[in-house]
């Protein structure tokens, strides 16, 4: 890696070279590169995806990159290395539990899909309703997600491990929280398990807020917490987690989570709070991401299968002098997949062969009139819901009227 490496604008070409050659010299020699999905082929059971890394690398200071280079040849060096213990007793100690995202594996899913590869996707408890909870291997190098196989070869159930993982984290969080301005708390951890602090609700209660436990996750690394009664943490909360989820290449969720009693339930202020715009923004931000996300999946895959099906792009619509909201399209003669949202725009061609917007309506309102036309689509998430026909023009106008 030259000084040129270092101040030149990076290419996905390139870095991938400077991986390998890093590999290579630290004698993996049988190491290669798969241009088509940005990945290098390290052995049969470990594969390098570039995506992330190559997106922390850019938005890296020049400085800072050999430093990044270093900790991903690092990584890739100790999961090709070692592996989890098959003794349950050596390897309890490093179990923890792992709070993700629900779209975090669903996309994952998606992803191995179009690798043409098995997966076999880790045990998951419904944390709240757009968070996942599971348990992980916590290497000095890397977090391993523990799946059902190795649950059985440890002979323990899910809910065993869940115990010892429990205590583990709550043995590795004896440091003070840190106070940011205008009543508003952050994680010191900084650890990669600092969201997953939201499984010690004894941790969180400690916590003096004024009313219940609010919590913001914009990445793994930092959980900011504040309380429901508190106008000010709120906004200073809300705006700490919006400028670090857009910055970041690696953002977690925008969606907020607020504390009743000993679980995790989504939060939005109430609509007349000074607090409200900017925590629906913010979740709006996060659901657009994800929606993203996975309608670049589906189209790849959809190529890839010869598969003819329209993924339809979840909008928002931010004008300041109105509230935010979400749309998609609903057209006529089209096999779809839409998203959820709060309005469906109806389309269909006039007699010139142009599109004529029919109506608008709310997402409710066309369930209630043709729901049947749009069965949700099993194992995809954020929600999808499969096109099979067109309203008539009387739905339509009784969708518009409602």
């Amino acid at each position: 890696m030259s000084l040129f490496d270092l101040v030149q604008k990076p290419t996905p070409q390139r870095f991938a070279q400077i991986i390998l050659e890093k590999l290579r010299q630290k004698g993996l020699s049988e190491v290669r590169l798969d241009d088509e999905k940005f990945q290098i082929v390290i052995s049969e059971n470990n594969t390098m995806f570039l995506h992330h890394a190559f997106a922390d690398y850019q938005q890296a200071g020049m400085w800072q990159r050999r430093q990044i280079i270093e900790r991903y040849v690092a990584s890739s060096l100790q999961t090709t290395a070692s592996r989890i213990p098959d003794n349950w007793n050596t390897a309890k100690k490093n179990v923890l539990p792992r709070v993700r995202e629900r779209a975090f594996h669903a996309l994952n899913t998606l992803s191995i899909q179009m690798q043409h590869e098995e997966y076999e996707p880790p045990p998951l408890n419904e944390f709240s309703d757009n968070l996942t909870l599971e348990i992980c291997y916590d290497n000095p190098l890397n977090i391993v997600s523990v799946n059902q196989m190795q649950l059985n070869t440890w002979d323990v159930t899910f809910e065993v491990a869940l115990v010892a993982a429990h205590d583990n984290l709550w043995t590795r969080s004896n440091e003070d929280w840190r106070q940011g301005e205008a009543g508003i708390w952050l994680s010191p951890w900084q650890d990669y398990h600092d969201v997953s602090r939201l499984f010690l609700p004894g941790l969180i209660q400690q916590l003096p807020v004024r009313g219940s436990h609010v919590a913001l996750l914009p990445v793994r690394e930092l959980l900011i917490v504040t309380g429901a009664d508190d106008p000010d943490g709120l906004q200073a909360a809300a705006k700490m987690a919006d400028k670090i989820f857009a910055e970041s290449s690696r953002s977690m969720t925008g969606e907020a989570v607020r504390l009743d009693g000993y679980t995790w339930k989504p939060y939005l202020p109430p609509t007349a709070h000074p607090a409200f715009r900017a925590f629906q923004e913010l979740r709006f931000r996060s659901l657009a991401t994800d929606y993203g996300q996975q309608k670049k999946l589906l189209d790849e895959l959809n190529q890839t299968r010869g598969i003819d099906l329209f993924v339809a792009q979840y909008r928002v619509l931010n004008d300041p002098h109105e509230e935010v909201h979400s749309c998609t399209i609903w057209a006529k003669g089209c096999q779809a997949l839409i998203p959820r949202t709060d309005h469906i725009i109806i389309i269909a061609m006039d007699t010139q062969g142009e599109q004529k917007i029919l109506g608008i309506t709310s997402w409710d309102r066309a369930m209630e009139i043709a729901g049947d036309l749009l069965p949700l689509e099993a194992d995809l998430y954020p929600p999808r819901y499969r096109v099979i026909g067109f309203p008539t023009a009387e739905q339509v106008q009784a969708m518009i009227a409602g």
